[in-house]
């Protein structure tokens, strides 16, 4: 059976970025009831320019974390920064774009830093026999789902590396809710994020919130089994 379907994808604003257009999300973060919320906004890639997408997900970040009912919730703000598939290894100039628009993320998650947290996870599956590798490559596929964690030279997918940053955002504050705030475009990624945590074991409650270019707002809740 489909574990994710397009029930949990709900569009839920589409006044643009504003307090208006983002009072639905926080409506939905609310009824989360969380202890905390680790908030992750702004990806962007080492040593580029910032993308007018990467800057409307500071937006909406700032946007939510000034929300005046989410100011009794403790939060942590954040970026994750692709260092892996970058072409420099600068962060302060963009860093210093998103501080200027009003976004001050409290943690940098840098993906190199989870190579070694990925092959650990990687290992964790093949162990509990989660996986099957191709004969002749390097290459590891999830089961479920046949989601690609290693290509055939053994590096990790995004996919995978990313579950690693949420293993992380989890230990940093136990208890706490993620908040993802991500372009449209990255809905399958997180799927795919979703079905490797689900098979680690990691039941880690994550809210993605995702925007277009017409920055319509929808919402998906990753979904574990009972």
């Amino acid at each position: 059976m489909e574990i994710f379907d397009n029930t949990c994808f709900k569009t839920i604003g589409n006044e643009g970025i504003c307090p208006e257009g983002v009072r639905p999300i926080v409506d939905s973060i609310l009824a989360l009831q969380p202890s905390g919320l680790v908030m992750e906004a702004g990806h962007f890639y080492a040593g580029a320019e910032l993308e007018p997408r990467t800057l409307a997900g500071i937006r909406i970040g700032t946007l939510i974390a000034n929300d005046p009912r989410l100011h009794s919730v403790q939060t942590i703000l954040s970026v994750l920064v692709d260092d892996l598939h970058s072409s420099g290894d600068s962060l302060e100039p963009s860093l210093g774009a998103i501080r200027g628009a009003g976004y001050c993320p409290e943690v940098i998650f840098n993906e190199k830093q989870y190579l070694i947290w990925a092959d650990r996870l990687c290992a964790l599956l093949s162990l509990n026999e989660k996986t099957y590798s191709r004969k002749g490559s390097r290459t590891v596929i999830l089961k479920n789902g046949n989601i690609q964690l290693k290509d055939e030279n053994g590096n990790p997918s995004c996919a995978l590396l990313d579950s690693c940053v949420y293993i992380d955002k989890a230990k940093r504050r136990p208890g706490s809710n993620c908040i993802t705030i991500l372009p449209r475009i990255y809905y399958d990624q997180q799927k795919k994020v979703n079905a490797i945590l689900i098979e680690s074991g990691n039941i880690i409650p994550v809210l993605c919130v995702f925007y277009d270019d017409q920055y319509s707002l929808s919402v998906f809740q990753f979904q574990y089994d009972e």
